[in-house]
């Protein structure tokens, strides 16, 4: 049977949006939307439902509203596969996907962000599907930062405690732009602009941010025919710009750009995961980070060059990098020093001694490029 009151999924609406709006709608919480009115056996309301790979629920709500399960499909995080990531990991996180830590019925992390000026401008107003993705960090349209909590209260944003109600009498509020904890308008919420420092630096950032919002060739100027090799390898350098290793290039960004992400840095990120950031951090790095990409890679060379950061700072990299960034850390940035073996050693006396009666140990480690002692370390383990 249909509900009575079905919203129209709005152009790149998130699905917890839309289902949010669905329940308010029809002035019910959404443990009740999935358990009575759609009979959904399932545990949707304590998973990332933007996340969630259930066939059984979108069936359910189509049936319940007459919209395609395609278009529904069409609003989760599964429509960045092959784009952003390879696939949706269902137990853990994912590259480019902000978790919302949820622990029973309560999201724990600042997993959802938001404009203001939008959800002002919008007459139905909804969230957008890309606000919860970790490059997302300034709007497209607006250019004016995104926020990822309340400015009256700090609370995150869970629009979905909004329909779960506090009081068994109550009706959730028909508003789902409301901030869950303190019910003021997020539309009302003051916009911020880049500061006058990061402006002048922040023009391929946010031209990135343009074309991946109107869908058209994120980086062109590194012509890759695939955008997941391009987003794999921004993830890579992303995360080894936080590394130990780049305690340098941190310290010349801030020289030469002013940007400070020195801070951003600590003994966790590696593993915590550039999702884990806060919305600042990750706007500084990426800053900083698409400042470098024109004339790829000679303006990361010279950030990078005389420094420790080399090729072994991908060694504990966990996916493969793609060949783009692969091939400019192994012809470009490989540090390490080729170790001549027994028989080249062999080969070069032998040589020499062709040559001239009296073989010294300078002309054989002149011939082989490398030092006297590293020579005399290596004879003295060798039976010649």
């Amino acid at each position: 049977m249909l509900l009575p009151i079905r919203p129209r999924l709005q152009e790149g609406e998130l699905l917890s949006s839309w289902v949010t709006r669905l329940a308010l709608g029809n002035r019910v919480y959404t443990h009740t939307l999935f358990s009575e009115l759609l009979d959904f056996k399932g545990d949707a309301y304590y998973r990332d439902i933007d996340r969630l790979s259930s066939l059984e629920l979108l069936e359910l709500l189509t049936k319940a509203t007459g919209f395609s399960t395609a278009s529904l499909r069409k609003a989760q995080l599964h429509t960045y596969e092959g784009e952003l990531f390879e696939a949706i990991n269902p137990t853990g996180n994912t590259k480019w996907i902000l978790p919302l830590g949820i622990y029973h019925r309560t999201k724990l992390r600042f997993g959802v962000v938001y404009c203001p000026k939008c959800l002002a401008e919008d007459q139905v107003k909804f969230f957008r599907k890309i606000w919860r993705l970790s490059f997302i960090t300034i709007c497209p349209k607006h250019k004016c930062l995104l926020r990822d909590s309340c400015s009256n209260c700090g609370a995150n944003i869970d629009f979905q405690r909004l329909s779960i109600g506090y009081n068994h009498y109550e009706l959730p509020p028909a508003n789902i732009a409301l901030c869950h904890n303190c019910f003021k308008p997020l539309w009302l919420n003051k916009t911020e602009q880049l500061p006058p420092n990061l402006k002048l630096i922040s023009n391929e950032y946010i031209s990135f941010v343009e074309r991946f919002a109107h869908r058209t060739g994120v980086l062109p100027e590194l012509h890759q025919p695939l955008e997941l090799q391009l987003f794999n390898g921004v993830w890579a350098l992303s995360g080894r710009m936080l590394s130990k290793r780049a305690n340098e290039v941190r310290e010349r960004i801030f020289e030469e750009l002013g940007v400070d992400i020195r801070s951003s840095a600590n003994s966790q990120t590696d593993s915590v995961g550039f999702n884990f950031l806060g919305i600042e951090q990750r706007r500084k790095v990426l800053t900083s980070l698409f400042y470098y990409f024109p004339e790829w890679p000679y303006r990361w060379l010279n950030l990078t060059k005389n420094t420790k950061f080399s090729l072994s700072a991908f060694s504990d990299v966990n996916d493969e990098l793609p060949y783009w960034l692969s091939s400019t850390a192994y012809f470009n940035m490989n540090a390490k020093q080729y170790v001549v073996t027994d028989k080249e050693i062999v080969s070069a006396i032998n040589y020499l001694s062709k040559r001239s009666p009296k073989v010294t140990k300078r002309a054989i480690a002149s011939l082989l490029n490398i030092n006297v002692s590293t020579l005399n370390h290596r004879l003295k383990k060798m039976t010649l």
